[in-house]
């Protein structure tokens, strides 16, 4: 062959699956991922399956990243910290302002797959490390990039800083609007400051909260109603309320090799990879609401195939064919699974797509093994990311989930936003009005 032919070969082989891997995209103040080769985003508190990812300013308590990325190579990859404020905007901070020691660190703990079928990088961190402590309390955002390119963005995601100065109590019962009360809930807390020095609270606190960690449906912005000898009232009748929404479907990869719940069967494609069918799935509006312990929308990467070997890298990848059937044939809005698996986000690769001859919905998506808790959603009129359960899941004021209130105060002299407080609430056993 002329080398005149030769040299294109190269190029196509070479130089474009680089390019690829290179792209540069704008950074989102999110948890997001940038490249279709990273999977399996996990960030949680080390030691703990707890999802609201936290550390104690000053303290020594860490969290742990953990990602996949589909190459048999490692790559080189560095990590920095950006503040924000409450609504996750950078904040007027310099580095130099709300961090101690390094600007940024090197991620060097990595380990490639072993006997799978798909081939991956494991990668993890444990931070903050000591050679980059936060020196604020507040919203942080962790940006993963490579080959010290600040633009070439891998992955960011979300974590929060605590100096702990209130005491929230709270609890969640039923929505106090009529028309609400048997499908929204509602999260009612109180702040106490009584020794803590806050000049203006009914202007500068402001409080979050959470539903299953979920950054996307987040109430924000919610000001003290009125203050009462060192207590701040937060219980509202409407901006503090949530959809119940119902309890999460869930299903088990965690063995390729014995029957698990949620899965119809299990084979091998023409190329010898995993494969697992789920059982189909039907439409719960209208149905009657049913308690069932899930885990809120999370996902636990584990291997009962592994013979004590690490989960993270001797754990396959599967193709997961998700099945679901609707009340009323093809809907005119299109359906997604959602969950922590995919980000709590609306995503395409996880869209379902109708079959007339079946009048079913179908999607594939590549998963690692483990168990996961998902719901089937459609996206929420003039909010194309924003998830409506109304069509196929239903909405039940006993549903249990798990909420957080973050307390935020603005520092008026070094003009950022300090979180002084978090709780943890269940919705199990929802009081009735």
């Amino acid at each position: 062959m002329k080398l005149s032919k030769i040299f294109p070969l190269l190029y196509w082989a070479f130089f474009i699956p680089n390019l690829a891997l290179g792209a540069k995209v704008p950074l989102k103040y999110d948890n997001a991922v940038y490249e279709d080769a990273i999977y399996s985003v996990l960030l949680q508190q080390n030691g703990s399956e707890e999802r609201l990812p936290m550390v104690s300013l000053g303290q020594s308590n860490s969290l742990l990243l953990r990602f996949d990325e589909l190459r048999s190579e490692n790559d080189y990859y560095q990590y920095r910290f950006i503040h924000c404020s409450q609504n996750w905007e950078p904040s007027d901070l310099q580095a130099l302002d709300y961090i101690e020691g390094n600007f940024y660190e090197n991620l060097e703990n990595f380990s490639f797959s072993q006997n799978t079928y798909f081939q991956y990088t494991h990668y993890q961190i444990l931070f903050p490390p000591r050679t980059m402590k936060p020196k604020l309390s507040g919203n942080y955002l962790l940006v993963v990039y490579r080959n010290f390119d600040e633009s070439d963005i891998i992955l960011s995601r979300k974590f929060v800083v605590i100096d702990e100065k209130v005491v929230v109590e709270g609890s969640i019962s039923q929505s106090s609007q009529v028309e609400f009360r048997f499908t929204k809930q509602e999260v009612d807390f109180v702040v106490k400051y009584e020794n803590v020095e806050i000049p203006n609270p009914l202007l500068d606190v402001h409080a979050v909260i959470l539903q299953n960690v979920n950054w996307n449906t987040a109430i924000y912005n919610l000001k003290p109603r009125f203050l009462n000898r060192g207590v701040m009232d937060f219980n509202y009748d409407k901006e503090n309320n949530f959809w119940g929404v119902n309890e999460f479907r869930f299903f088990d990869l965690r063995s390729l090799r014995n029957a698990s719940p949620g899965v119809r069967s299990k084979y091998f494609d023409e190329m010898k990879r995993p494969v697992s069918e789920l059982f189909l799935q039907r439409s719960r509006k209208g149905q009657t609401y049913l308690f069932d312990r899930d885990f809120n929308g999370k996902m636990v990467l584990e291997n009962n195939d592994g013979s004590g070997r690490d989960p993270n890298i001797s754990s396959d990848y599967v193709k997961v064919e998700f099945h679901y059937k609707s009340h009323y044939g093809e809907l005119d809005k299109p359906i997604y699974v959602f969950g922590e698996l995919t980000d709590w986000k609306i995503k395409e690769e996880f869209q379902l797509q109708y079959d007339k001859s079946s009048d079913k919905y179908y999607c594939e998506a590549l998963l690692k093994q483990g168990y996961y808790s998902y719901w089937y959603v459609t996206p929420e009129e003039n909010k194309p990311l924003f998830p409506n359960l109304a069509d196929t899941e239903g909405s039940h004021f006993q549903t249990e989930n798990d909420y957080h209130v973050l307390i935020y105060h603005k520092n008026q002299f070094l003009k950022y936003d300090e979180l002084i407080g978090v709780a943890r609430f269940s919705s199990y056993g929802a009081q009735k009005r």
